[in-house]
């Protein structure tokens, strides 16, 4: 109870020290009938000399108020946007991933190409800032684009990007090479029926004319001038390596090879009024053996009843000859 009085009577800013109050002459450190009638609302209750003393002698306690002490209360200035930290993971599983696009959409560029990397993300009103990574490592540009006026060795590599309302994205890769040609695709991986758009493109966009696309090896695809080759639906057939090559002015050049996978549905669905075999069969066997249950079922039926009636015709016949004797 004195530790109870002790924290009523200290202030929020612990700098005023408790106020004694005396207790009654003659009491001896008890509390009269007076003292122990219920106390009036607000009041504070009468204590003993020696409570007194013992309150005088507490260690004085500081209370700090936070800044946002009440409800909707918030700091003195307007309130500062989340902070981006590229490390941290997403604060809920519902907060959408962002998304890295590149303009133009090829995953492999030739020196001094010009790239612009797009972050797709949701942001708070009035904040566009945006979190780029390269290999892991922070970029100064906070813009929701980051533009490579002339590509180099070193800017291929891995994208990230975050914005103030998405997570992480997923990681995009760059390929910087050197070279004439290089051989273009939007990505390495497909989907079966998903469509496949392959470009050669040349350094500096210097005219390329009698240009062959290869597959393992093989011709695929020839154009007397340059063009893009267009594969509507991808196949388990379309995997493998492809290069380019062609003739710049009287030069043969030819691109490096890349690898394309082709990979199969991934969720294949089968259709609900097509059952597998065995589930056929196994259907079959158990209207097989209802069939056989169901008619040996009314055949003991039948054989029970017959069995009875005969009981009972022996039983009146036996009846009637004792009578007769």
């Amino acid at each position: 109870m004195t530790i109870a009085w002790a924290m009523a009577e200290v202030g929020l800013a612990g700098t005023v020290p408790p106020t004694r109050w005396a207790s009654s002459p003659g009491s001896s450190g008890q509390f009269s009938s007076r003292d122990r009638t219920a106390p009036k609302w607000g009041s504070r209750p009468r204590r003993s000399q020696a409570e007194s003393v013992a309150l005088a002698e507490l260690p004085t306690v500081v209370v700090q108020q936070a800044p946002w002490a009440s409800p909707g209360a918030g700091p003195a200035g307007p309130r500062q946007p989340r902070a981006l930290t590229p490390c941290s993971p997403a604060s809920a599983a519902d907060v959408p991933k962002a998304l890295v696009l590149l303009d133009p959409p090829w995953a492999s560029v030739l020196k001094d190409d010009h790239v612009t990397l797009k972050c797709q993300g949701l942001h708070p009103a009035g904040d566009n800032t945006t979190q780029w990574l390269h290999n892991g490592s922070l970029l100064s540009s906070q813009a929701p684009a980051y533009t490579i006026t002339a590509a180099r060795a070193e800017d291929g590599g891995e994208y990230r990007c975050q914005t103030g309302l998405s997570s992480l994205s997923d990681p995009v890769q760059l390929r910087v090479h050197l070279g004439w040609l290089v051989l273009q695709a939007p990505r390495w991986v497909f989907q079966e029926g998903e469509p496949i758009q392959l470009r050669c493109h040349s350094w500096k966009n210097n005219k390329l004319h009698k240009v062959t696309y290869l597959q393992n090896g093989r011709g695929l695809r020839y154009f007397h001038q340059n063009s893009d080759l267009h594969i509507p639906e991808a196949t388990r057939n379309h995997s493998g390596s492809y290069f380019c090559r062609g003739l710049i002015r009287h030069h043969n050049v030819s691109s490096e090879t890349v690898t394309i996978t082709v990979q199969g549905p991934a969720n294949p669905v089968v259709s609900s009024s097509v059952l597998p075999w065995h589930q056929i069969a196994f259907c079959l066997v158990m209207g097989l053996l209802l069939a056989a249950d169901t008619g040996l079922y009314f055949s003991v039926q039948r054989d029970l009843r017959s069995s009875q009636r005969a009981r009972k015709e022996h039983t009146l016949g036996w009846s009637l000859g004792s009578q007769d004797k």
